[in-house]
């Protein structure tokens, strides 16, 4: 929604489903990546970025971990962790 800017919402208010909401009653304001060391601030910062922007939801969201390989000591591989959060942030139709 370009040119289109929403009020602020309180990311404790922010809900993060991975079901698809009626498209109908929401308008899809950005599609959310964000990717953090821990789990606890990747959900903590998306909710903080979809607030930011006036979403209310961040719908059809996946939560998950990305594990690479970064190097090995000895024959042991050492592994890089980074959880991750998308979704779509959407804001109900109509007053709030």
């Amino acid at each position: 929604n370009k040119g289109i800017y929403y009020p602020a919402v309180k990311p404790d208010s922010v809900r993060i489903t991975t079901e698809l909401l009626p498209s109908e009653s929401y308008t899809e304001i950005a599609f959310l990546y964000m990717q953090e060391s821990e789990l606890e601030n990747v959900v903590r910062l998306s909710r903080k970025r979809a607030g930011e922007i006036g979403g209310e939801a961040i719908m059809n969201a996946r939560v998950g971990v990305k594990v690479k390989q970064t190097g090995s000591f000895f024959s042991f591989p050492i592994y890089d962790r980074a959880y991750f959060v998308r979704g779509v942030v959407v804001r109900r139709k109509g007053p709030s």
